[in-house]
Parts: structure tokens; C-alpha cells; sequence
């Protein structure tokens, strides 16, 4: 019996380990062709060493070529990775940068990190409440999280926008 379960186990192990690596090797395959969304997989696989080995140089190159085709989320992850500092060097510009391409392509999340920059002056952002109301305006949209009407509500009541301030608290309450 002890035989039998080792054997399944080994493989399951094998097919799992060929499974991972036909993965990996037609994720390349069609990010070498130039497809954005497969870049974008394969340089998350190297930032999370998730089937191939960490390697976050080789992550950033395959991150950068699907955001020069304009990746809502390869850009998003270029912008908190320089805001984190994870596998970079802090740049606070750099992610600025990354979060605001992401954010016009439609990243709720990059629109979500662009509000509170702006909201708060962080980031590499100046404080802005017109920018910061914009940005969480169009993250609620995208993502309908409740915490940004919050925050957006912050915003109005410093710009003493007391209209737009209802109409985020009517939205709020339309939640509940």
C-alpha cells in the first residue's frame, strides 16, 4: 500500500512539475511575440518566483515591455513596486510616474494610489485636492470600493465642495 501511495505521489509531483513548466515555457513563448499580457505573466512569475526562480531584473524587463504597450497592470506594478522599493531602489518619481500611466489605462487600483498621493502629498505627488478628488472619483468608479468614497468625502470637506460632499455620502449610504 506504501508503494502505491508513493508512486501516485511521485507522480503527481512529475505531471504537476511538467504542467509548471509547459506554463512557463508558452507564457514566453507568446511574450517573446509581443503580447502585452504574457509579458506582463512572465514578469510576475519572475517577481514572485512563481514557477521559475526569483529574478526580479529579469521580472522588471518583462514588466517594462508590457507597459510600453501601455499594460494597465504592468504599469500598476512598475509604480508600487518603486514605491515599495521591492526589487528597486525607492524612486518616488518613478512611481509617480508608473501609477499615473496606469491610472489612464484604467487601473482602478493605480487610481486608488493616485488619490491618495494626491490627497496626502505622498509619493512623489504634491498635494493636490482637485487631482486627488479625480483620481478617487474615478477608482470608485472602477473598483466601487466604498473606502475611496470615504476618503473622497476627506476631500471635499477640506475643499469645502459641501454638494459633492452629499452626493458622496448619499452614495456611501446607497452601499449599506
Amino acid at each position: 500500500m506504501r508503494i502505491i501511495v508513493a508512486a501516485l505521489a511521485a507522480l503527481f509531483f512529475c505531471t504537476a512539475v511538467f504542467a509548471d513548466a509547459a506554463l512557463v515555457k508558452e507564457t514566453r513563448k507568446k511574450a517573446e511575440k509581443g503580447e502585452a499580457e504574457y509579458q506582463y505573466d512572465l514578469g510576475m512569475m519572475y517577481i514572485l518566483g512563481n514557477d521559475v526562480k526569483q529574478n526580479y531584473a529579469e521580472g522588471l524587463k518583462w514588466l517594462k515591455l508590457a507597459a510600453a504597450q501601455k499594460n494597465a497592470d504592468a504599469c500598476y506594478e512598475l509604480g508600487r513596486m518603486y514605491s515599495n522599493g521591492e526589487g528597486v531602489e525607492t524612486n518616488d518619481a518613478e512611481a509617480l510616474k508608473w501609477f499615473i500611466l496606469a491610472g489612464e489605462a484604467g487601473s482602478g487600483e493605480a487610481q486608488q494610489a493616485l488619490g491618495t498621493a494626491y490627497k496626502n502629498g505622498t509619493d512623489g505627488a504634491k498635494k493636490d485636492l482637485k487631482e486627488a478628488a479625480k483620481w478617487l472619483e474615478k477608482s470608485y468608479e472602477s473598483l466601487g470600493n466604498t473606502g475611496d468614497l470615504s476618503s473622497l468625502a476627506d476631500v471635499y470637506t477640506e475643499m469645502k465642495d459641501y454638494p459633492k460632499l452629499i452626493g458622496a455620502y448619499k452614495k456611501m449610504m446607497e452601499g449599506w
